[in-house]
């Protein structure tokens, strides 16, 4: 899938799990092209992958090990990779420098920025911002790129289960 620049409309595409912020999208004029990603939940470029994640989500995917895999494969992918942190601040039970510490190593040990909006309207307004910097100024094409790569029988156990409610890796 490539857009060439011909196209008249920015092209976003996005995880067709990510309905609540494709929703949104569609207040701008954009093309949204709903794919299943293997690495990231949004692209704005070739080389600009977004990986959203609510705040609770994020503070759980510190602690099961999520979070760390996701950066690797996000910096293994693309060139310019985004984590996103979406909705109020809630640490609930969660060591507030734990999650500064997991914060810290992102964007030091990983180089990936990491951006805040306020919900899934503020997230998709940044999306189509950012998508629109990387395809009108930069001129960068968006096509579907990035893939995990395949987990042994164990692994896909492993990541089964930990998904089920109060169940995590360990």
């Amino acid at each position: 899938m490539g857009q060439t620049f011909l196209d008249k409309k920015i092209v976003i595409v996005a995880d067709y799990r990510e309905k609540s912020v494709i929703n949104y999208l569609k207040y701008y004029d954009c093309n949204v092209k709903k794919v299943n990603l293997m690495v990231g939940d949004f692209l704005a470029s070739d080389r600009v992958c977004i990986e959203r994640k609510k705040f609770q989500d994020f503070v759980n995917s510190i602690f099961d090990g999520r979070l760390f895999n996701q950066a690797r494969e996000l910096k293994k992918n693309f060139e310019k990779p985004i984590i996103l942190i979406e909705g109020k601040k809630y640490f609930g039970n969660a060591n507030k420098n734990s999650i500064r510490g997991a914060i810290a190593s992102i964007a030091i040990d990983f180089s990936i920025p990491i951006v805040f909006t306020e919900n899934e309207e503020d997230t998709a307004g940044l999306l189509f911002v950012i998508a629109k910097r990387e395809q009108e100024d930069m001129k960068k094409n968006v096509s579907i790129r990035g893939k995990k790569n395949k987990k042994d029988i164990f692994e896909m156990q492993k990541y089964l289960v930990s998904g089920l409610p109060s169940i995590n890796s360990k």
